[in-house]
């Protein structure tokens, strides 16, 4: 078996015999040296310690060296104790390559015989060299040179065309590399290892998607100065410093080029002003101008058309000031409509990101976007039609007053209903609204805010914008344990839209009430002028009101629409999770319809309404 570490374990073992053949040499030529008689003085036989005595003169003679299987088991002890122990390695690394070859050695460190544990200290020293070189390629040049899959840091489109599969398009940051545990030695820990894992992963980052191959090729060249690691007992307390001073400055770096040429900032501020609906002037003249087409069948909906509306809608609005960069990235979306959708359904906004920002900003990421978008759009909708609904009222008011007095009974107290029900979902939506504008959408921004310019790397910040809008899907009810709430909320604005068709028809009855008045007013004037009577025996008197059957058909769908809102909105506030999230108490505080409306305020609705 191949590969740097094997041939580094390879190159330590043959240091080892060198001394053992020493010995051998040594003991070889003591055997001519006759052993002493009992009648020899000074023999080395006597020595308590089993050393072999030093010749009497140079020529040896009695009390010279010579051997015993005494004094030959004394010196054969501790090389034999090496080569066993020689041996054991061997054997326990025969199957084993790379990182997991130098572990195997490294777990023979521990050891409470000194002799053994520097015996294979010596042996890690050599055997942990190539690792090192490799981790030192990585965090300075992000290069991975491991021929014989030795390296503990894998790239993963090799392994799984290793493997025989195809490899897709991976996320070059959270997918590209991978920490292959095998290969992982026992004296570098897990977080060291995603370390190290990071910086070279860092400077990959830098040169394919950053486009900073040139600042990383003058590291690169500054750290063919630097030394080789230092290690010593197998800790390797050297390579700390190393991949925390190479970690700090790549990271730095990165960050550096992410917030500044690449404007991270900027871009979550135009997504929070466009995707969030935070640019109010723009979100209201882009609902004026897209209201008639999104009032059609989903089918029915040019994305051309939207497409123009949206620049209009730029053009309109303090919008047309953005940089041009921010501009171009805001397209609209059309989603594929279902049964009887309408442009409301389908309609979204979206915000096109490209790398490296992509990294940070994925098609899952997009998608939560999305998801709060949604929820903000039906807000925004449903304030613009309860707005629609009380301009109606507000001419079908001046309509009536045409009427005359004590006439248009039945029309007033449907235009008293209706202003009673608008004014209920008015307050619900204004509070929702500011609630998830405010209080979570603000409260969440400055938490990022905060957090992102605080990160030390790209996993901090991305981590940051996870973590802001984890909070703005939690605080707006739309993830978790809230499946029911969130359909309440749906039925909630379904209620909200069908008033608007309540009123609508109101308006439509009212308004041929006043034809037939004024076909007749007309009628009798001509009459007059021509000297006979304004109105004829047998001429019908046209009512001054809308007709019965009309009234009874409107009042009952507007009462069905009403209770059901009651209901509905009991059961929402009645469902917050008001225990886990304490921000919802003073939502629901601000929701008690029952305290806000009372049966006396009813009566004064109509005028407070106009009012205002």
């Amino acid at each position: 078996m191949g590969g740097a570490v094997r041939q580094a374990l390879g190159y330590a073992v043959s240091k080892e015999p060198a001394d053992y053949y020493r010995l051998m040499a040594v003991l070889e030529a003591q055997l001519d040296n006759p052993m002493p008689t009992a009648l020899d003085h000074g023999a080395g036989e006597n020595d308590p310690r089993g050393h072999l005595s030093r010749p009497n003169s140079a020529g040896g003679g009695p009390g010279g060296p010579y051997l015993s299987l005494r004094r030959l088991a004394v010196w054969l002890a501790e090389p034999m104790r090496r080569m066993r122990l020689l041996g054991v390695i061997i054997d326990s690394t025969r199957d084993k390559s790379g990182g997991e070859l130098a572990g195997a050695v490294y777990s023979y460190l521990h050891q409470g015989d000194p002799t053994t544990h520097a015996f294979t200290n010596r042996m890690l020293q050599r055997v942990r060299v190539p690792v090192l070189d490799m981790i030192k390629q990585w965090v300075f040049e992000g290069e991975l040179y491991d021929p014989y899959g030795e390296f503990f840091v894998r790239d993963a489109a090799e392994s799984l065309e290793e493997e025989g599969g195809s490899a897709p398009l991976l996320d070059l940051w959270r997918e590209g590399y991978r920490i292959d545990h095998a290969m992982l030695p026992a004296y570098i820990s897990e977080p060291l290892a995603r370390q190290i894992l990071r910086a070279g992963k860092t400077i990959n980052f830098l040169r394919e998607r950053c486009q900073d191959g040139e600042w990383v090729q003058e590291r690169a060249t500054e750290a063919q100065a630097s030394g080789m690691v230092s290690a010593a007992n197998g800790q390797m307390e050297g390579l700390q410093g190393l991949v925390d001073g190479a970690s700090a400055s790549v990271d730095q770096r990165l960050l550096d080029i992410l917030f500044q040429k690449y404007s991270f900032s900027q871009h979550c501020e135009a997504m929070k002003r466009y995707l969030l609906l935070g640019q109010g002037d723009f979100i209201q003249a882009l609902m004026d101008l897209l209201r008639p087409e999104l009032d059609k069948e989903a089918k029915a909906i040019s994305e051309i058309t939207l497409i123009g509306l949206l620049k209009s809608a730029v053009h309109a609005s303090n919008a047309k000031y953005e940089d041009d960069d921010v501009l171009e990235r805001l397209r609209v979306r059309k989603d594929k409509g279902i049964g009887r959708d309408t442009g409301w359904d389908v309609f979204s906004l979206q915000y096109d990101m490209l790398q490296p920002m992509a990294t940070i900003f994925t098609p899952s990421v997009m998608n939560q976007y999305l998801r709060v978008f949604r929820l903000l759009w039906k807000l925004k909708h449903a304030e613009h039609t309860l707005a629609e609904a009380w301009h109606t009222l507000k001419l079908l008011d001046r309509v009536l007053n045409t009427f005359g007095p004590k006439s248009g009974d039945r029309a007033r107290s449907l235009l008293r209903l209706g202003l009673k029900l608008r004014s209920k979902m008015s307050h619900f939506v204004t509070n929702l609204q500011y609630y998830v504008m405010f209080e979570v959408l603000e409260g969440a921004w400055g938490e990022f805010t905060q957090h992102a310019h605080s990160a030390t790397d790209l996993d901090e910040l991305i981590a940051a914008h996870e973590q802001y809008l984890d909070a703005i899907l939690t605080r707006s009810l739309l993830i978790g344990d809230v499946a029911k709430i969130h359909m309440k909320l749906e039925e909630i604005f379904s209620c909200v839209f069908r008033l608007l068709g309540v009123v609508n028809r109101l308006s439509t009855e009212v308004e041929t009430a006043a034809q037939v008045l004024k076909a007749q007013k007309q009628k009798v004037q001509r009459r007059t002028r021509k000297g006979g009577w304004g109105i004829g025996k047998g001429d019908a008197v046209p009512e001054k009101d809308i007709p019965e059957k009309e009234y009874a058909d409107i009042k009952r769908v507007a009462d069905n629409v009403g209770l059901e809102y009651e209901v509905l909105l009991n059961q929402f506030t009645k469902d917050l999770p008001v225990q886990a999230l304490s921000d919802l108490r003073f939502l629901v505080f601000r929701l008690d319809v029952t305290e806000f409306y009372t049966e006396a305020g009813a009566e004064s609705t109509q005028d407070d309404e106009f009012d205002g």
